[in-house]
């Protein structure tokens, strides 16, 4: 993978929750329908004005605006983001090892899960 494809890969997972505190504001949820439409809207905006290509502002938004709809990932970008955002959520979801394996595309990412899933059944992670 390139450095160049790294940072978008970054700058996607920055961006991929941009949505959510507008949406509570506007919707008073979370809901992930809301957040993926937000969130698009204001990931366009910010990467127009930081001046990024029209071709990785549409790549980016696409993700930003579909990251919680796992039929909709279309490249290991996209894989990538989606899984470390569900990562990032894991601890509030209840989760197995066959839920896992279904979910992860990326051999590193399922024994990232498994590893997790191991150690929060020894330690609360809250």
């Amino acid at each position: 993978m390139t450095k160049l494809i790294e940072s978008f890969i970054s700058i996607e997972a920055i961006l991929h929750d941009i949505g959510a505190v507008e949406v509570l504001k506007k919707y008073g949820s979370l809901d992930a329908q809301y957040q993926e439409k937000e969130g698009e809207i204001l990931a366009k905006k910010i990467l127009s004005d930081l001046g990024y290509s029209p071709e990785r502002t549409v790549r980016a938004c696409y993700i930003v605006g579909n990251h919680h709809t796992s039929s909709k990932i279309d490249g290991l970008d996209f894989q990538i983001v989606w899984e470390a955002d569900y990562l990032e959520n894991l601890k509030s979801f209840k989760i197995n090892e066959k839920i896992i394996k279904k979910i992860s595309k990326l051999k590193m990412e399922k024994n990232l899960y498994i590893s997790i899933l191991i150690y929060s059944k020894k330690v609360h992670l809250y």
